[in-house]
């Protein structure tokens, strides 16, 4: 009796590190343009359980998810999630979407059904860096600046993600 007590033990953790053995690696599902509340269940769906590392969410941060949109994303959809994902935040996305090919075509079509329904809009002036975009950048003194003039600094200086304390 108690050697078919052990036995059982024996197979019954057997299979349960058989199960927990590799299996197929978590991908990044596309997440940018999404409300964050959802982004961040679309991440979990994937199979990423733990923190999402959001950047962004003004100047109290995100109170509320649903109110942020997903201007960003790292790693990119359909890569391997190998560290924690970084997602980056805005109120509206400012995108040029002439990179983004999915974009594109969904814009084509529902341009010609807003044409003839929907009055003209102005169009949003987009703020464009004053210097190509560089892996790294020197530094400016900011302390002392208000907040709007020290993000605009960094900004023409092609550093787009930021963090305010």
């Amino acid at each position: 009796m108690r050697r078919l007590v052990t036995t059982i033990i024996m197979f019954a953790i057997a299979l349960s590190v058989a199960g927990c053995s590799g299996g197929e690696p978590n991908t990044m599902p596309d997440v940018v343009g999404k409300r964050l509340d959802i982004a961040l269940s679309d991440v979990e769906r994937a199979g990423f359980d733990d923190e999402v590392e959001v950047l962004g969410g003004g100047a109290f941060g995100v109170l509320d998810e649903s109110n942020w949109t997903v201007c960003s994303q790292e790693p990119e959809s359909g890569a391997e999630i190998a560290g924690v994902p970084r997602i980056s935040v805005d109120r509206t996305c400012d995108t040029d979407d002439s990179m983004n090919p999915q974009a594109t075509q969904k814009d084509e079509d529902t341009d010609e059904e807003q044409a003839a329904t929907a009055p003209a809009k102005p169009k949003k002036k987009k703020r464009k860096p004053a210097a190509p975009v560089a892996d790294t950048f020197v530094m400016p003194a900011l302390v002392g600046m208000n907040l709007q003039e020290a993000q605009n600094a960094l900004q023409d200086r092609g550093s787009f993600l930021l963090t305010e304390t």
